[in-house]
């Protein structure tokens, strides 16, 4: 590992789901985790950030919003859902991954294990 540690964002309206999050990304690989409300997603993308989860919007227009605005901030686009239907042909170019809540553990961990940092992945 190069010794970067990359800032990664979680946008969700429910704390806990968002400890959740942190907690697994932070025992995978070192990163820096903030958490802040999803309402709150360009507020707090005025930092700068590497990878960004979304809890993604209830319509595929605010899904499509969620996209622009952190592609805007040029990070990498992570969706988190509870069974609510993405609208993959407008945000699939812009999403890294998608993962349901509850999480599967071992697939984020697989996703962050993965991703190359210093690549134009994110």
């Amino acid at each position: 590992m190069n010794g970067f540690v990359p800032r990664i964002l979680i946008a969700d309206n429910n704390y806990m789901i968002g400890l959740e999050a942190q907690r697994i990304l932070t025992e995978t690989r070192p990163c820096a985790v903030e958490i802040c409300r999803r309402d709150d997603l360009a507020q707090a993308l005025a930092a700068s950030f590497d990878l960004v989860f979304v809890d993604a919007a209830p319509t595929a227009a605010e899904q499509v919003s969620q996209a622009e605005i952190v592609r805007t901030h040029r990070a990498g686009l992570v969706f988190m859902h509870t069974g609510q239907l993405l609208d993959h042909e407008r945000v699939q170019g812009d999403v890294l991954a998608v993962f349901e809540k509850p999480f599967y553990e071992q697939a984020i961990r697989d996703f962050m294990t993965e991703l190359n940092f210093n690549s134009s992945e994110v």
